[in-house]
């Protein structure tokens, strides 16, 4: 059979097919070599197809020798019930037994909890000079209704509830589901959520306490996050300190929220972040304190495009900061404190002031913006109950972010005000050492709640 004729083309396209097969097969034994080498090592995903000289783990499991010493438990304060267990013979072959010991264990378990209903008897009558009908309320009666709202959740079960929705984020509907299956109690979400604004009303003394001793604190930090109002934007507030905590949930987000709650007469010092509602003109006469790490990160990010001259600035400011922050931590210890202090504000000062020119915009912009805040930049130097930083108002905003994440924000405003109250009494517990499940019992118990109820544990 006689060969056809090959027209030049097809010899260079046959060449080509040949070289890209060479190159696909060296890319696929590549990447074979690649894979092999990434399952020797570390990986984020299963264990398995680890080399088989891998060591084992360092530390074997238990107590290491050396690291302390093992005692014996002490026994439980309070013992229940004692339950003598005798062995008369060996359970295995029925032999005798010899050389007997005694032995003890403690075992805490649950009692069995059953709900436990109360009835009042109250009396009701008319006041002529009030003009209206009143009716007496024992100490723990949550509820005076009658007739189809008469059966309602008492004091233990009412702080159980607010405890696992305002401080763990558990929604209503499990915290229903919780009641049916361990305690037998049979109680709809709706009750619940009302139930926790009569908590909230009736411990309303309590949170205008807490206001009212914040707004005589020393030092309060402040700090904000985004909240939902239904489909309403919001803003979840915290004033707090090392021993008070304040929530409050407010559509606005500026320097009214913070005159509400701290009252324009309030004279103490406010740690915050560099947020404009902290720097209004209704608030320039206040001692202020700029978290120092919030300028750290503003710094930073400046400094991610500046090269050259334009990073001396920058750079310039982080150290003055860090070695402020560092004397601050070392105050005891250095005998010329006060001296380097100063030192460090002048330098501040001549870094910021209006008549140096930078030839960076936006380091011009920075100084400029700085230098309005320049007597709350380094304050703590001259106060050591001043934080250089606001990490107290932080860390008391992460509980409403978990919050926020596991159980979402809140249908109305009635329920974000019960969030803001009953949350801020529940921190204010822990904060002073408190078991807060049973400081809000005690508090929803007694006929009127106030602050200085708290001072006495439970």
């Amino acid at each position: 059979m006689e060969t056809p004729n090959r027209c030049p083309n097809c010899e260079v396209l046959e060449k080509r097919v040949r070289e890209l097969e060479a190159q696909g097969e060296a890319l696929q034994k590549q990447m074979e070599e690649v894979l092999a080498e990434l399952r020797k090592g570390k990986r984020q995903a299963h264990p398995f197809g680890k080399s088989s000289d891998t060591k084992g783990p360092k530390k074997k499991p238990g107590r290491q020798t050396g690291k302390g010493t093992f005692r014996h438990r002490e026994p439980p304060e309070q013992i229940d019930r004692q339950i003598p267990v005798p062995l008369d013979a060996c359970p295995d072959c029925q032999g005798p037994l010899k050389q007997k010991r005694q032995h003890r264990h403690w075992q805490t378990d649950l009692p069995e909890i059953r709900p436990e209903v109360t009835q009042f008897d109250t009396e009701s009558g008319w006041c002529a000079a009030c003009q209206k009908r009143v009716r007496a309320q024992a100490p723990g009666q949550l509820v005076t209704a009658t007739g189809a709202a008469a059966h309602g959740i008492g004091p233990h079960l009412a702080a159980l509830a607010a405890k696992l929705k305002h401080e763990n984020g558990l929604p209503y509907r499990q915290i229903a589901e919780l009641c049916q299956t361990l305690f037998g109690i049979q109680v709809t979400p709706g009750a619940l959520a009302q139930g926790s604004q009569r908590v909230r009303k009736q411990l309303d003394p309590v949170y205008q306490d807490l206001k009212a001793k914040l707004c005589q604190a020393s030092t309060v930090h402040s700090d904000g996050t985004g909240w939902k109002v239904g489909t309403e934007n919001a803003c979840l507030w915290v004033f707090g300190n090392t021993e008070l905590t304040l929530y409050t949930i407010d559509r606005r987000f500026g320097h009214g929220v913070v005159l509400d709650v701290l009252t324009p007469t309030f004279a103490g010092v406010l740690v915050s972040d560099r947020h404009g509602a902290y720097s209004h003109a209704l608030l320039k006469q206040w001692k202020k304190q700029k978290c120092n790490l919030h300028l750290v990160r503003n710094v930073k990010t400046l400094l991610k495009d500046k090269t050259r001259g334009a990073a001396n600035f920058g750079r310039d400011l982080l150290y003055l900061i860090a070695e402020a922050m560092d004397l601050a931590r070392r105050r005891r210890e250095v005998p010329d404190f006060a001296e380097k202090a100063a030192q460090l504000k002048a330098s501040l000062s001549r870094m910021l002031s209006p008549k140096r020119r930078w030839s960076d915009p936006g380091n011009q912009a920075l100084a400029a913006a700085l230098f309005k805040d320049l007597p709350h930049l380094l304050r703590y130097l001259d106060d050591p109950d001043v934080s250089a930083t606001n990490n107290q108002a932080e860390r008391d905003l992460r509980p409403a972010v978990i919050v926020r994440k596991i159980g979402r924000c809140n249908t109305t405003h009635a329920g974000a005000d019960a969030h803001a109250g009953i949350s801020s009494i529940l921190s204010t517990l822990r904060k002073q050492g408190f078991n807060s499940m049973s400081g809000l019992r005690k508090l929803l118990s007694v006929p009127s709640p106030s602050f200085d109820t708290l001072t006495v544990k439970p």
